[in-house]
């Protein structure tokens, strides 16, 4: 059910719907479905999962959730203050937890007691905190299976975060982003987003669509009533306007995707350029055999890096020549398709000696690459090749001389990546974004739809034609967000979740 579908029904009961788009009416509409949500959806099983990694460490987590959280608790520990149940919420409680079958003591622990609402999961929430490792964590684990709980599924405490309606799904797909940040820019970004700030911007465009999509409407409905249609070039001012707003999201979800799967980037260049050396440079270790011999480099080494706080796969390819065997041949071929398939393409040149006809043939391939950054390398030996040296068509880009050997403009050549891939100083982790495929299918989907919906107001269609196309446009936000969504759709987020989360 959603507002689309009950303004429908009011206006089938002819109730009158020109405002029931506001603020207001919004707000009640979302504590109706809450509330729905709470009373009908959430399980009532109580779930239990360690949430810690397993293996030797300080402090192990095993948290359960769920309407027996603290009953089982009870059953499971003992203290010098009486039973859990009686400890106020958002405390915690030195206790033993004793295993019910022997009676030995298995942990002396801290126990965190968090009563719903008021819990990551909006139920009762208990937090084991015990010593560290994989027997002990475990046993406690078992135990409190044995009492009445239930093996947590992958994301499931996350899960009932969203269906209790604490967090919508942008907020939810955030904290596996967090997890899995693998820079210090996405963990910043993710954290964002988990406070709300993208979701936030999607409700308030959605709100809008919403306005909308109800003034047309009206106009379709209520044709013989004393109804002032809004219009045609407010109408067309509003759609370009959510439309315009849409893109900007759309731009940064692309950053936003770099941040949370890394930047792809294919090292290219004719055989013995230093194409190897430079991977090893940035890697700081021996990831790509080093020879003097042209074509040591068959086949595509890959290595996850960090460069100026952006991640990268960086791809080491085949030497760029005239094949001279099958398997060169090959190893070539997919130079080729690397070339294609990478964001970005580091061009290498050696700087110690001048140009030869592979480098040319390679530069020609490149000509009009705007994902392409050009270096020269080998800075520590005499130079024999200069950026004059170069063709005019790639002096018009920026060009970084580093010397892989000794690590001279490695540094240069991170920040010229960053510029060149999309990134600034004032996006990178500032802001939050839109990291998941499915996410950016959303949004094109949405904007395809606001830009047809003002093709069709240009063409003359009527308001009925604009009004559902709007209306499929606030569908693929509610999407993004969790207001309208399929459980397909919610179990393929919520299982790349740990089972603990």
């Amino acid at each position: 059910m959603s507002q689309i579908v009950l303004l429908s029904f009011l206006r089938s009961k002819k109730v009158r719907t020109r405002n029931l788009s506001t603020p207001g009416f919004t707000v009640i509409w979302q504590k109706l479905v809450n509330a729905t949500i709470i009373k009908y959806m959430l399980p009532e099983e109580t779930i239990a999962a360690i949430s810690t990694p397993i293996g030797p460490g300080g402090i192990g987590i095993v948290r359960l959730s769920g309407p027996g959280a603290i009953a089982i608790a009870d059953r499971l520990a003992t203290t010098k203050k009486g039973p859990i149940s009686a400890r106020p919420s958002h405390t915690i409680t030195l206790a033993k937890i004793i295993d019910s079958h022997t009676q030995d003591v298995i942990d002396e622990v801290l126990i965190t007691v968090m009563r719903a609402p008021n819990s990551y999961t909006r139920e009762d929430v208990v937090e084991i905190n015990c010593h560290a490792g994989a027997f002990t964590m475990k046993k406690i684990l078992d135990a409190a299976l044995k009492e009445g709980a239930r093996m947590a599924q992958p994301g499931e405490f996350t899960r009932r975060a969203f269906l209790a309606g604490r967090i919508d799904l942008t907020q939810a797909q955030a904290v596996i982003s967090l997890i899995q940040a693998r820079s210090e820019a996405a963990a910043r970004a993710a954290a964002r987003q988990a406070e709300g700030h993208v979701s936030r911007k999607i409700r308030a465009l959605r709100e809008e669509l919403v306005g909308l999509a109800a003034e047309l409407e009206a106009a379709v409905d209520f044709v013989e009533e004393d109804i002032e249609p809004m219009s045609a070039p407010k109408i067309s001012k509003e759609l370009k306007k959510v439309a315009c707003e849409l893109e900007e999201l759309l731009r940064k979800a692309k950053l936003g995707k770099f941040l949370d799967e890394g930047i792809t980037a294919a090292i290219v260049g004719r055989p013995n350029v230093g194409k190897s050396s430079l991977l090893n440079a940035l890697t700081m270790e021996d990831k790509a055999i080093v020879s003097s011999h042209p074509g040591t480099t068959r086949d595509i080494v890959e290595a996850r890096i960090q460069m100026d706080g952006i991640p990268i796969i960086m791809k080491d390819t085949a030497g760029w020549r005239v094949p001279l065997d099958d398997i060169e041949s090959q190893g070539i071929d997919r130079t080729r398709r690397a070339i294609q398939e990478v964001d970005l393409i580091i061009l290498v040149v050696d700087g110690s000696e001048r140009l030869k006809p592979e480098d040319k043939e390679l530069m020609g391939q490149l000509r009009h690459e705007e994902r392409r950054v050009t270096v020269i390398n080998k800075t520590d030996l005499p130079q024999k090749t200069d950026v004059d040296h170069l063709p005019r068509y790639l002096r018009k880009d920026p060009i970084i001389s580093i010397s892989a050997k000794n690590g001279d403009g490695l540094d240069l050549l991170g920040q010229l990546i960053g510029s060149r891939s999309g990134f600034s100083k004032e996006l990178e982790g500032n802001e939050a974004f839109l990291t998941s495929a499915s996410q950016e299918s959303n949004l094109i989907n949405a904007k395809t739809k606001l830009d047809e919906a003002s093709a069709a107001q240009s063409e003359g269609f009527g308001e009925e034609i604009m009004s559902a196309l709007v209306k499929e446009a606030i569908v693929g936000l509610g999407e993004i967000v969790g207001t309208n969504v399929n459980e397909e759709i919610v179990r393929q987020i919520f299982k790349r979740f740990c089972v603990g989360k």
